[in-house]
């Protein structure tokens, strides 16, 4: 391989390791430095489209992979809270009863403003 090809597949797999730690780290500051670059570097690659349409791609996986794992968790936070409703303490009974109501206001208020945004879509 050429010296070129060595040197583009490092500075690959530092971009990558850059947008790792873009999304893990709390800070441009503290990526760069896990990285092992400058975080004026980092920005500029911020600014590079390729580079923040990878960074935007990777994020979106990462986002998708946390709204899976919440919805794997859905039936059982129900059954926690329906289980708390008749669990004998009355604090955390209403408490049960009060994020089980709550949770099911949002609901219908979410599905009645996805019917008025249709209604208004189908009138355009």
């Amino acid at each position: 391989m050429s010296a070129n090809g060595t040197r583009g597949h490092k500075r690959e797999r530092l971009r990558e390791r850059a947008i790792e730690a873009l999304l893990r780290c709390g800070s441009v500051r503290e990526a760069a430095q896990e990285v092992g670059v400058a975080p004026s570097t980092l920005l500029r690659w911020l600014q590079d489209p390729t580079f923040r349409e990878d960074f935007e791609r990777a994020r979106g996986r990462l986002l998708e992979a946390a709204v899976m794992r919440l919805q794997q968790a859905v039936g059982e936070a129900v059954d926690t809270l329906l289980r708390n409703m008749r669990c004998g303490n009355a604090a955390t009974e209403v408490a049960a009863a009060r994020a089980v109501l709550d949770a099911a206001l949002k609901w219908a208020e979410n599905v009645e403003l996805r019917q008025r945004v249709e209604a208004l879509e189908n009138r355009f």
